[in-house]
């Protein structure tokens, strides 16, 4: 909308003052320019925006898609170098939290540490979105009696990603036979 707006800012201004009504900050150089900066900011929040959505992209991920290596604490920037040249990662193919699973400990041992940590934020925004998409539709109006210990229950059962095998644990349980009748 603000890359449309901008394109017909003139026509707008025209516009508006021939029906008497007038906006000096549209035909105004540092108004547009000012304009043309959040134009630009939004298009990168947009792209920021949309490199985080979907399952496996976590804390760190956002950290990733907004930072460089000289902006990293002093102490990881020189594990990053070196992670970021480490073949065995690179050609993994691994992202989010099942790249940070791949990565020893004891070679980069700050950046490990600094990972789980923002891991332990949330694991991944999806799951936060998720969690929250859930309570909402499990606390609601026609629900709104729930107990808290449920509405743990219900969510942790929502947002897991464990499959029960239905099928072997109904096989283990003995079946229940019917009590004999007596005559």
């Amino acid at each position: 909308m603000l890359h449309r707006f901008y394109n017909i800012r003139a026509e707008v201004d025209s516009f508006l003052k021939g029906h008497n009504i007038a906006i000096p900050e549209i035909s105004d150089s540092e108004w547009s320019l000012d304009l043309a900066f959040l134009m630009d900011l939004c298009d990168h929040l947009t792209r920021l925006n949309r490199a985080l959505q979907g399952k496996n992209r976590s804390i760190v991920d956002m950290a990733d898609a907004s930072s460089q290596t000289k902006e990293a604490p002093l102490n990881c920037q020189l594990e990053i170098i070196d992670m970021q040249n480490n073949t065995r990662i690179r050609s993994s193919g691994k992202l989010g939290i099942e790249l940070w699973r791949l990565i020893d400990k004891y070679l980069y041992p700050n950046l490990k540490n600094l990972a789980s940590r923002m891991l332990a934020m949330f694991e991944e925004t999806h799951v936060c979105e998720q969690f929250f998409s859930v309570m909402n539709n499990n606390k609601n109006n026609r629900r709104s009696r729930i107990s808290d210990s449920n509405l743990v229950a219900t969510l942790r059962v929502s947002v897991s990603k464990l499959q029960p095998d239905i099928d072997r644990l109904a096989a283990a349980k003995t079946p229940i036979s019917p009590p004999e009748k007596t005559e």
